[in-house]
């Protein structure tokens, strides 16, 4: 979906339109498919695809983050 224009983070207000823009492209996606990689190798490639900046060698074993594209973990 963000191969025609990639998402960048911005703050705004709940009745701003661009808002619920945002939070439909973001927000209703259903996280089943994002714990199937709960503790493997690949749930850092699925949080970089999803617009988090996350370092290497990460293990993540069950985290959810609501604001992906405001996220950034160290290595």
């Amino acid at each position: 979906m963000t191969a025609f224009r990639p998402l960048r983070p911005s703050f705004c207000s709940i009745y701003d339109a661009h808002f619920w823009w945002h939070e439909r492209l973001w927000k209703v996606p259903e996280m089943v498919y994002v714990q199937a990689f709960n503790g493997t190798p690949f749930k850092a490639l699925m949080w970089r695809l999803m617009g988090a900046r996350v370092g290497r060698k990460l293990f993540d074993d069950g985290c959810y983050f609501t604001e992906r594209t405001l996220v950034a973990i160290g290595d």
